[in-house]
């Protein structure tokens, strides 16, 4: 009996001490529209995940925190060609259950470059989306921004407001990988 309390004692610090194992994402795939590029996707702290729309996937990750409290907002940065003043454009995160999560605060978009420097990837997210809408959309993300922006805590949705996909980043999320 000693020897089997022994046993579940060890396994429960070697399951510990693996669950503190840094955690990884890996970008998986890229895609574009011709109108829509993504030319810099990077760390906020300068790790570099994209440089180019048609860059070779699967070789770029990055770590996303020790014990999985969170990471670094992500940075990125394009150019967009067929942008009017009532096009207004936003990121949004996909998990692996097909929810949505809305990044705040939108793309901001000058002239035919677009940027956005908040992008909070958290485990069990499979894609960036980024999309664009209309003055009707661009009110409605606002108006779900606006409800929880005070409460610090941002649900989950499962649709959203009309919008069209303009670029994607597929992500696979490594828990506890330490080298990748």
């Amino acid at each position: 009996m000693g020897i089997l309390v022994g046993l579940l004692g060890l396994t429960g610090v070697v399951i510990g001490l693996l669950a503190g194992l840094p955690n990884r994402y890996i970008v998986a795939d890229v895609r574009c529209t011709q109108d829509f590029n993504i030319e810099r996707l990077r760390t906020s702290s300068g790790t570099s995940l994209i440089e180019d729309c048609d860059e070779a996937e699967g070789s770029a990750s990055w770590k996303v925190g020790l014990f999985s409290f969170g990471s670094l907002p992500l940075v990125a940065r394009g150019t967009v060609s067929s942008s009017t003043e009532n096009t207004y454009y936003w990121v949004v995160l996909e998990d692996q259950f097909g929810r949505f999560y809305i990044q705040n605060p939108a793309i901001r978009v000058e002239g035919d470059t677009w940027s956005m420097s908040n992008i909070r990837p958290g485990k069990e997210i499979a894609r960036i989306i980024f999309c664009n809408t209309d003055v009707d959309g661009n009110r409605e993300f606002r108006r779900i921004v606006d409800a929880n922006i005070g409460t610090g805590r941002w649900p989950a949705l499962d649709a959203l407001p009309p919008h069209e996909v303009r670029a994607t980043v597929d992500l696979s999320y490594i828990k506890g990988f330490p080298y990748i």
